[in-house]
């Protein structure tokens, strides 16, 4: 996501260029790590955010935010309360309430209740694990909907979340299921 150029008048002057990143951060299974986001102990990966002003040299800003190994100088995002994964973000500038600025819809789910057949698939998940939805004025700072998850579900992928303006409704895409699709 990038932040807009402001006018001024002749042509579009850039006050800042800013891109977001929001991504999957996955700790090295190898070792033990522990992981504490809002009061919760995470049993698998987490979301991250980087910021760039040129789109390919990254920083990742020490949010402050989610304890890792006993540390909170790290860019984790507090979100969800077992794992997440697959998360998906847009900036809805046609958004009125400047608290849902930014829209974000991903995967959170507990790894040991994750069950799968003699072929590997997943065929049932824990009553928390789903797709959730939340909102944040800074794409930092989230709120999340009272209802998560929206749909209980397996993924295996990352959520996309698009605005559609003519229906003015909210879509997301993924790979949703569980013993199929």
């Amino acid at each position: 996501i990038r932040d807009q150029p402001r006018s001024r008048g002749r042509g579009d002057v850039y006050k800042r260029q800013l891109f977001k990143m929001w991504y999957l951060a996955c700790p090295d299974r190898r070792e033990p790590h522990e992981l504490v986001v809002n009061g919760n102990r995470f049993k698998g990966n987490a979301n991250a955010y980087a910021v760039s002003e040129d789109g390919i040299h990254w920083q990742k800003p020490d949010l402050g935010l989610v304890s890792f190994d006993g540390s909170t100088a790290n860019n984790l995002l507090p979100m969800g309360r077992n794992g997440t994964e697959g998360i998906g973000v847009i900036k809805d500038d046609l958004e009125t309430d400047r608290e849902r600025r930014f829209k974000a819809i991903w995967w959170d789910h507990d790894p040991d209740s994750i069950r799968v057949d003699e072929t590997g698939m997943a065929i049932t998940c824990g009553p928390e694990d789903g797709l959730y939805v939340g909102w944040s004025a800074d794409g930092i700072h989230w709120q999340e909907h009272a209802g998560n998850p929206v749909i209980s579900c397996f993924t295996d992928t990352g959520q996309q979340l698009v605005r559609d303006p003519r229906r003015g409704i909210y879509v997301a895409f993924g790979r949703l299921g569980e013993g199929g699709r």
